[in-house]
């Protein structure tokens, strides 16, 4: 069949009145955010989902003063896994991708271990003041 307009070159978007695709990916990725997190306050999760890339999630921490949540958000992104490395994940089987983002997710863990025990440190040595 014909291709939705989303699929369609930025040249053929613009023919059709169209702005480039990259934006509407934008916008559809905030939307879903937006309704991902709709979903999760609805049944009383306290954990949100946030579209933007780490970068753009950790200048903003930044900008705010959070250092604590800026160094959390100083890693390197994750990868999606794609229907057949899921399926296979799911099933026990390890895959290339599954390893890498289990890395990424030790290293994240590791660090924020580290960031705690780092305050810790500086906790007693203030109380010892």
């Amino acid at each position: 069949g014909e291709k939705t307009t989303i699929e369609l070159s930025d040249t053929n978007r613009k023919k059709r009145g169209l702005g480039p695709a990259a934006a509407e990916i934008r916008e559809i990725r905030e939307r879903w955010a937006q309704m991902s997190n709709e979903a999760l306050a609805r049944h009383g999760h306290a954990a949100r989902v946030d579209h933007r890339t780490l970068a753009a999630q950790r200048e903003e921490a930044l900008q705010r003063g959070d250092t604590e949540k800026a160094a959390e958000l100083d890693r390197e992104p994750t990868k999606h896994l794609g229907v057949a490395a899921t399926a296979l994940e799911r099933k026990g089987q390890s895959t290339d991708l599954g390893e890498f983002n289990r890395r990424i997710a030790e290293a994240a863990v590791a660090g924020r271990l580290q960031r705690e025990g780092q305050k810790l440190d500086q906790s007693i040595l203030e109380d010892r003041k």
